[in-house]
């Protein structure tokens, strides 16, 4: 195992950590940016959840599967961790970085010294952070629950030293200006605590076969109002799924639910009571996730890596690449125009979209600076609508206005959560403000009025229309 220390880059005010062989106890820092000394040992922040004044830190768990056990080092940037897979580390680079508890995702790109970066805010001023992903699963927005896939972990970033780890910290925003700083001395950053144990006392900690109890939790319930009961909220039986993996289909009447549990895609029916069916599909993205159905024959889009598959109800769910690659692992939408289906993918904050009648060829649609999993798509009688949020505002595009991206005027939305329907040729939007659903419709002007769904997560949304009544799913 090699060692690291701290590093300070006051590149755009963030910095991070350098690996170094060494064959001396002493360890060398190196500095980027501006020359700087750092003190050899910095004494570790007391955590903050003990003092006075401050909100409880919430309750942690190993950002890991269930029962897998890794190994945490602090080096010489106490409390901030690395982490490596036990026993001998194989196995660490694109292991599946789960959330460790729910929140939502308010940092997600890639910073030149640091890698792929994940920050998440778990509310009352706490945020954990995530460098160096092999590939990030979750968009700005984004809401997570405790064991949510959020990444991969991986060696971007030169800070890595090209040696597949996760740099963790906890940080609590003192300043109070809505994220946690990171990476340096100073920083932000405090003693975290995973399964009630805490660690980063000090520099050159070493804390071996630590083991991950990120298991699931009783949240994760979805839950089913319809226009014909008042929105009435109705527990469907199904729990345990990710908090921003959801979606629905409508087969003749038959209404299917499609989650995400541990990466695995489970189907259930109003037709079975709700009992939630593994499709043998897994490793996916734990928010992206679409579906369709073309003349009865369901199918199911998830993204791997960053490449979309496709998978359906008659080939027995095999999950099939289309080619589509380099896409938010958080954002997806399809819909089908007279049989020919049509993917739609985030890239950088653009849209793009693909059908099968090109071989699913990803083409720019012009859209961009949206959000990275606000993504929604509705066919009315052949023309194709794209609805994005962008900076909380949701926009409209269609294939008759060349994806013209209009504003609607619906505003003070959640960044992750959206859906939209087509009832009788009649468009409605959900969105989330809040934990509260809105809806308006192309009817009323796009005039949002609350539908009395509350307390959901804010980015597991999903809608679908069964002769004429609506239905909204929630998580």
């Amino acid at each position: 195992m090699r060692p690291f220390v701290s590093i300070r880059s006051r590149q755009a005010g963030i910095s991070h950590l350098i690996r170094a062989r060494t064959t001396a106890v002493a360890a060398l820092i190196v500095l980027t940016g501006s020359l700087a000394n750092l003190p050899a040992h910095a004494a570790a922040p007391a955590s903050l959840s003990v003092l006075q004044g401050v909100p409880a830190a919430p309750a942690l768990q190993l950002p890991f599967p269930c029962d897998q056990q890794w190994r945490l080092d602090t080096w010489g940037h106490a409390p901030a961790l690395d982490m490596v897979k036990e026993p001998d580390q194989q196995g660490t680079e694109g292991a599946t970085l789960v959330a460790p508890a729910s929140g939502t995702v308010n940092q997600s790109y890639y910073h030149s010294n640091a890698g792929n970066v994940i920050q998440i805010n778990h509310g009352g001023g706490w945020f954990t952070t995530y460098l160096h992903l092999q590939s990030r699963a979750v968009g700005v927005g984004a809401g997570v629950a405790q064991g949510t896939l959020i990444g991969r972990v991986g060696r971007t970033g030169p800070t890595s030293n090209n040696h597949p780890h996760l740099h963790f910290e906890l940080g609590y925003d003192s300043n109070g200006n809505g994220e946690a700083s990171w990476g340096y001395s100073g920083a932000e950053r405090v003693r975290p605590a995973f399964n009630g144990v805490t660690y980063g006392g000090g520099d050159n900690q070493t804390h071996r076969n630590v083991t991950s109890r990120n298991c699931g939790t009783s949240s994760g319930r979805v839950y089913e109002a319809s226009s014909a009961n008042g929105w009435q909220s109705l527990p469907t039986g199904i729990s345990g799924v990710s908090g921003s993996a959801l979606a629905v289909g409508n087969v003749d009447g038959t209404k299917f639910i499609y989650t995400v549990v541990d990466g695995k895609v489970y189907e259930a029916s109003s037709a079975n009571g709700w009992q939630s069916l593994p499709t043998g599909i897994s490793g996916v993205s734990g928010s992206a996730l679409a579906v369709g159905n073309v003349d009865g024959t369901k199918f199911i889009y998830t993204v791997v890596d960053g490449k979309v598959y496709e998978a359906s109800s008659a080939n027995g769910w095999q999950n099939l690449p289309t080619g589509i690659s380099g896409v938010s692992g958080s954002a997806l939408a399809t819909v089908n125009v007279n049989g020919t289906k049509f993917i739609y993918t985030v890239v950088d904050g653009k849209v793009y979209e693909a059908s099968s009648a090109n071989g699913w060829q990803n083409l720019p649609t012009g859209i961009s600076g949206v959000s990275g999993s606000a993504l929604a798509t509705v066919n009315v009688d052949g023309t194709k609508f794209i609805y994005t949020v962008v900076d909380g505002k949701v926009y409209e595009a269609s294939s008759a206005n060349g994806w013209q991206n209009l504003p609607t005027g619906i505003s003070g939305v959640s960044g992750s959560a959206l859906a939209v329907g087509n009832v009788n040729g009649t468009k409605f939007i959900y969105t989330v403000v809040d934990g509260k659903v809105y809806e308006a419709s192309s009817a009323n002007g796009w005039q949002n009025l609350p539908t009395g769904i509350s307390g959901v997560s804010g980015s597991a949304l999903a809608t679908v229309n069964v002769n004429g009544t609506k239905f909204i799913y929630t998580v």
